[in-house]
């Protein structure tokens, strides 16, 4: 009968430490130093007498049986100690004896995981002073603390780790701005890393930084112009405009719109007083930056005359855009072509292509699709602006495969031409 309940004590016990692995406990199997594992965690260290001998747990606060914590539990392979959601108490010496010398001894320690405290995601610093990144780690045995930049490298003198701290001297406001702090607790593996953005307080500064002292702006009577004020700064800024003739213009004359880091002053041209000298003032508690516009008047530029097609292929046209009224030395003379088109008879919208005036005349549409019809129109630009486009002219490019050389085509449309007239 004896031998009955004790295979099926044994039989249970061993289903017991089955059950205990399936929902989640790990077993212990160093036979001497030290066990570590995080607050919270479950496991089984177990000890076997090879001689059969009776053998019994002691812990740190002395012997251990089947109702202390952690509890033994008996089975055909030994005596096994069971430990269930450790908290840091259970840390110390663990002994297992038989009745004349010491099997194992197991020294556990559990530790807290790894967290970051008293470390603020956004930390701030004063430009042209030096300031340390604070990154306090918690829990774990000593970790080690490193640190890294997001898309730079942390170099000397510029930065140096002192402890859990990354000190940075001389703060620029161009300085990187996301930095790692990565805790490593070796002895377990555990990770832990939190990104912390540094907050650089300094005055304004344009954006680009080649912003020149003085902007050109042209303009005429009845048109709208916007001028466009934008810095960087921390504190974020306040954005203020101003006119050699008085406020009182711009409140008359203009329309502020104002995000963070840009302002924009919409101008309406409605008086010749409106063309001046404008300041866009940007502020903060650490400085000021001044920007100056000029608001000239000047002219549209004239429509072109006419546009020809040069040449053409399967996914191109060459357009060639004539301009009797070009005068180079006129400050007013375009610079630009704008060239629209779109598929012939197609509701879609015209596609532009801007392109600067060059001497062989030669302004390609391309990636368009072969033997198809196109709807072409030209434009002026200067600094003022647009003139007027010219009608519309239809231009088709030619199947896949082949190319018209412009030479034929030259001789061609003069041929027409000579034709036409002397008839």
């Amino acid at each position: 009968m004896k031998m009955v309940v004790s295979a099926r004590c044994g039989i249970l016990n061993i289903f017991l430490v089955l059950l205990m692995i399936v929902l989640g406990f790990a077993i212990a199997t160093d036979s001497q130093g030290e066990v570590i594992k995080k607050l919270g965690d479950s496991f089984i260290i177990n000890c076997k007498d090879n001689s059969s001998r009776l053998v019994t747990w002691r812990g740190p606060k002395g012997p251990l049986g089947p109702n202390t914590e952690p509890n033994v539990g008996f089975a055909s392979y030994g005596l096994s100690l069971y430990f269930t959601k450790v908290t840091k108490s259970f840390s110390g010496v663990y002994t297992c004896s038989s009745e004349s010398e010491i099997i194992r001894t197991v020294h556990l320690i559990v530790q807290d995981p790894l967290s970051f405290v008293d470390t603020s995601p956004t930390q701030i610093g004063e430009e042209k002073r030096d300031v340390t990144l604070r990154c306090e780690v918690q829990g774990g045995d000593n970790p080690t603390i490193t640190w890294s930049v997001i898309g730079g490298e942390l170099k000397g003198p510029k930065f140096e780790v002192i402890g859990d701290g990354l000190l940075i001297r001389n703060l620029s406001w161009r300085d990187p701005k996301d930095y790692i702090c990565k805790a490593t607790q070796e002895n377990t593996g555990e990770v832990k890393a939190k990104e912390i953005r540094l907050k650089v307080l300094h005055k304004p500064y344009p954006i680009p930084e080649e912003w020149p002292n003085e902007v050109k702006v042209w303009g005429y009577i009845g048109a709208v112009v916007n001028l466009t004020c934008e810095s960087v700064a921390e504190p974020l800024p306040k954005f203020d405009w101003t006119h050699q003739d008085g406020a009182h213009l711009i409140k008359k004359y203009g329309h502020k719109h104002n995000s963070e880091y840009i302002s924009v002053l919409e101008v309406n041209i409605k008086h010749p007083n409106v063309f001046g000298n404008f300041k866009c003032l940007v502020t903060n508690r650490y400085g000021t930056l001044v920007r100056q516009f000029v608001l000239e008047e000047g002219t549209l530029p004239k429509s072109p005359d006419f546009i020809e097609l040069k040449g053409a292929n399967s996914d191109l046209l060459d357009i060639g855009v004539h301009n009797s009224a070009f005068n180079a030395t006129d400050s007013m003379a375009p610079k630009y072509y704008s060239i629209k088109f779109k598929v012939a008879g197609k509701r879609e919208d015209w596609k532009e292509r801007i392109m600067l005036l060059n001497a062989e005349n030669s302004y390609p549409l391309r990636n368009l699709a072969s033997n198809t019809k196109y709807e072409v129109t030209a434009a002026s630009k200067n600094d003022v602006g647009y003139s007027e486009y010219l009608n519309i002219s239809i231009f088709t490019t030619l199947s896949s495969g082949t190319t018209m050389n412009p030479f034929k085509f030259l001789f061609y449309y003069y041929a027409i031409i000579i034709i036409f007239f002397c008839w």
